[in-house]
């Protein structure tokens, strides 16, 4: 049986993302309630929780950003004799990246432990869609050869939603490789909980401003649109694009109740979810993303980019709203628009959160697919 876990994710306790903050509630659950011991490898070192849910650092490496070749070979190092010292007899290492550092990390362990050790690389699709990693190993490059050997040695896979199982088939993944876990969440305690009435009419936005987050549709859609007058939007999240989306918009800001927060902590985003009505993402190109989950388990009421990993969660005037162009953004920003019965929609999404994502369930499903890994 397979008791310890090496997770790779590069990087953890270097910068805050999705990737980061899954890994964490996972291992953090794994370790303290299914008594799995995960060792969390990144850039900057190796990362233990214990059965307190305490995390701490348990080896430093020198290296935290691969900015050159050769760091990016001393990262490549650190991790594989950081598991290679620390393995039991089966070896099982979750990737929650498909990076080319990754993909190398893997080959070398899997020809290391070839005649000696049992072991399994996973390799956990953090993003599908345009762009995304997966689609870019379709095309001939390094990367593509590297997927492809990684299909050779029967590597496992990780879905977050059906749409993710349908790109790695694509890509030429056996189907008993491919295993559908989605993201998980800790559940808002039902003291914190407000009342619909009770919240404001504020729009949230969360996430980086990158190209794919697609922020210029929704302040556009936002600035067409026939508001009510206390309706606000709220713009959390830094990025590259940010400083330019600052003084593109500078003039309409507080004219139209627009706000760029920039980074929040995550306990902070919390506090504002449970008092706003609804969550926006205008994104192209998603895994699944966690603060929709977040969101809608705090209550608020999704208006999502319509793509399959969003469709996954939100149904269409059932639990949220999906629109595919800035016209129909516009629509549902505008309070012309009458949306009957907000406080049943915001139920149901809390209820759909709640029934299947509750990080408890989850890191359950997690330990059912070691079990299975393992008994192969």
């Amino acid at each position: 049986m397979i008791n310890k876990i090496f997770f790779y994710v590069p990087s953890f306790q270097v910068s805050v993302g999705g990737a980061e903050v899954q890994a964490s509630r996972l291992a953090k659950e794994l370790q303290t309630k299914q008594k799995v011991n995960v060792h969390i490898v990144s850039l900057s070192g190796a990362y233990i929780f214990d059965q307190d849910g305490v995390l701490s650092r348990v080896e430093a490496f020198t290296q935290k950003t691969p900015r050159s070749i050769s760091s990016r070979i001393k990262n490549i190092i650190n991790a594989i004799f950081y598991i290679l010292n620390n393995k039991d007899s089966d070896l099982l290492v979750h990737f929650h990246t498909l990076s080319p550092n990754a993909l190398i990390i893997g080959l070398i362990l899997k020809v290391i432990c070839l005649f000696s050790h049992n072991i399994t690389c996973v390799y956990k699709v953090t993003r599908t869609g345009c762009d995304s990693p997966l689609r870019q190993y379709l095309k001939p490059s390094i990367g593509f050869l590297l997927f492809k050997l990684q299909l050779l040695i029967s590597s496992k896979f990780i879905s977050l939603t059906p749409a993710g199982n349908q790109e790695l088939l694509k890509s030429g993944v056996l189907p008993e490789n491919i295993f559908l876990i989605p993201n998980g969440i800790n559940l808002p305690k039902p003291k914190d909980r407000v009342e619909w009435k009770s919240r404001k009419n504020i729009y949230i936005v969360i996430g980086r401003a990158i190209k794919r987050k697609c922020l210029p549709q929704i302040i556009n859609a936002w600035l067409n649109a026939n508001r009510k007058k206390d309706a606000e939007l709220l713009i959390i999240g830094d990025g590259p694009e940010l400083l330019e989306l600052k003084r593109h918009y500078n003039t309409n800001l507080k004219k139209h109740n627009i706000k760029f927060l920039g980074h929040q902590e995550h306990a902070s985003i919390l506090k504002r979810l449970i008092t706003a009505k609804y969550y926006v993402s205008a994104s192209v190109s998603e895994g699944l993303s966690n603060s929709l989950l977040e969101g809608m388990a705090s209550g608020l009421v999704p208006i999502i980019k319509k793509i399959p990993e969003n469709e996954f969660v939100v149904e269409h005037k059932n639990n949220g709203f999906l629109f595919s162009t800035e016209n129909e953004l516009r629509n549902l920003f505008s309070s012309s628009i009458k949306i009957e019965n907000e406080e049943k929609l915001s139920k149901n999404g809390f209820r759909m959160i709640k029934d299947n994502f509750d990080i408890k369930q989850i890191a359950d499903r997690y330990r059912q697919f070691i079990i299975k890994v393992a008994a192969k």
